[in-house]
């Protein structure tokens, strides 16, 4: 049992499974007063979605978010109307946690709700 766990342990090393990107939460807010549609984040280490969030309702996603930290989001609304990508630059770490809200004037601000140490 032992030299199986030294086996499990060194392929983990090996493999890279115990190594700790650094990782962020994006969390999607929307208070437009009306559905948001394709919703799409990118951040530094990909591409999420969701296809509907409802007035008042929340979307939050995690993923790997290693090196410079810049986030966009775009969307339509309910109607099919496109809106333009909207980008934040947080620099050289993302924080711990980035929310992304959307006002009834369709405009999208953002807050750092954590920041890693």
């Amino acid at each position: 049992m032992k030299a199986l766990s030294l086996v499990l342990l060194a392929a983990c090393f090996t493999t890279g499974c115990l190594r700790a990107d650094p990782s962020t939460f994006v969390t999607v807010t929307n208070h437009s007063g009306s559905a948001l549609t394709n919703i799409e984040v990118t951040f530094p280490r990909g591409t999420f979605g969701h296809p509907r969030l409802p007035d008042g309702q929340v979307f939050r996603h995690w993923g790997p978010a290693p090196g410079h930290c810049n986030v966009t989001l775009k969307f339509a609304d309910d109607a099919g109307r496109d809106y333009p990508a909207k980008q934040f630059d947080f620099g050289s770490k993302c924080p711990a946690e980035i929310q992304l809200e959307v006002d009834k004037g369709k405009n999208v601000t953002s807050r750092v709700v954590e920041t890693i140490k």
